[in-house]
């Protein structure tokens, strides 16, 4: 009987913890989703993070290369200013040169307007060279005597 007692309280304590046993899978049927749904969501963010990390180096090398770009263009433009300042510094010069000769050539005219005219000069040659072939000839013909 004692056996049979025991026998007895095994199968019923045996009973009792299969019935434990399904209220705790009951229980944690709840939190393996739940786990499954946490895992699948850290799944989805690992990749994105990834996708996101490629895309971040991909757009540093962009932006350096517009960096280095502008870079560029930044000496390309001070390159043209200065060649722009070269050309006013050229410029002002040839122009303090022109007035410098103005004023050069306003002198002449002041000081050729002090001389006859051109024809009345051209005039006085002509007759010099012929006064002079005169005396010329007079000196050969007295020479000849």
């Amino acid at each position: 009987d004692d056996k049979r007692e025991e026998a007895k309280a095994s199968k019923e304590r045996r009973e009792e913890l299969k019935k434990q046993k399904k209220e705790a899978e009951k229980g944690l049927r709840p939190l393996a989703e739940r786990h499954a749904r946490v895992e699948g969501d850290v799944s989805r963010i690992r990749s994105r993070y990834k996708s996101l990390e490629v895309k971040s180096r991909k757009d540093a090398k962009s932006f350096q290369e517009i960096i280095d770009k502008m870079d560029r263009y930044g000496d390309d433009v001070e390159n043209e200013l200065s060649g722009y300042a070269t050309i006013e510094a050229e410029q002002r010069q040839a122009e303090k040169m022109v007035e410098k000769q103005r004023r050069r050539l306003e002198e002449i005219e002041e000081e050729g307007s002090s001389f006859p005219p051109l024809e009345e000069i051209e005039r006085t040659m002509k007759q010099s060279q012929n006064e002079m072939r005169g005396v010329k000839a007079d000196m050969s013909r007295e020479k000849t005597k």
